[in-house]
């Protein structure tokens, strides 16, 4: 959309993309949800995957809707989800609404609210079971690491 977003950049001693990705959107924990929004200021939830991917040196649409169609073919099992891998939520007309970053499995980091970190554990206290019951599907992202 020709915009751009900025975390401000601090030394990250970690190499590896999905290391990135996730110390990134880390940092950006309690940070308010601003509709839009692809700043440290206050991120939506595919603002926050485009600016932590683009840290990781990846480059993803702006959109939910759009950033889902570059991982379409990778579904993979929640049991096989790996850090860095995307989570896209539908409503129920099956349209992607939402799109959040996998932590360690059944870990999730969005923004939503505020960035935060929930779990598709029902045991879990951070447990969303409507954000549960809106998942379409968990995607890899280690074909765009290999380039």
């Amino acid at each position: 959309d020709g915009r751009h977003g900025h975390i401000r950049q601090k030394t990250m001693s970690v190499t590896d993309p999905r290391d990135i990705i996730l110390c990134a959107a880390g940092r950006l924990l309690g940070a308010s949800y601003f509709w839009g929004g692809k700043t440290e200021n206050g991120p939506d939830c595919s603002g926050l995957v485009q600016m932590c991917f683009r840290i990781a040196g990846i480059s993803l649409p702006r959109d939910a809707r759009q950033q889902i169609n570059v991982l379409k073919k990778h579904r993979v099992e929640i049991e096989k989800a790996r850090p860095g891998d995307l989570a896209f939520f539908q409503n129920e007309k099956g349209n992607i609404t939402h799109v959040a970053i996998m932590r360690k499995t059944p870990e999730y980091i969005h923004s939503s609210g505020e960035v935060k970190i929930n779990s598709f554990d029902p045991k879990a206290p951070h447990y969303l079971k409507k954000l549960d019951d809106m998942l379409e599907g968990i995607y890899s992202i280690e074909h765009l690491l290999r380039g």
